[in-house]
């Protein structure tokens, strides 16, 4: 009952030291990050459909689509979404 609430704690103070800074990285994932809730349960069930058959260790598999998923994620939304008006509709503001 003690390491739940003492992990969260923990990683909140971690946060707060050293992610206290203004960042561009952290803004775009920022802004990118409801997109790629979106986005991602689809290519979740859909990406592994490939690997279904395959013999290859479960780990290398899910390697694999934890890679191809998130650089198709944050690949739509930097080049389809980012500067268009679903960027707005989604983050309430135009990007330059």
């Amino acid at each position: 009952n003690f390491l739940v609430p003492s992990t969260v704690i923990l990683i909140m103070a971690l946060f707060v030291r050293f992610c206290s800074q203004p960042s561009k990285r952290l803004r775009y994932i920022s802004d990118s990050s409801y997109w790629v809730y979106i986005i991602h349960l689809p290519l979740v069930f859909f990406i592994p459909a490939f690997f279904h058959q395959s013999e290859m260790n479960l780990l290398t598999k899910f390697t694999i689509n934890a890679v191809i998923v998130t650089a198709t994620c944050y690949l739509s939304y930097h080049y389809l979404v980012r500067k268009t008006f679903v960027g707005k509709f989604l983050n309430g503001r135009k990007l330059n």
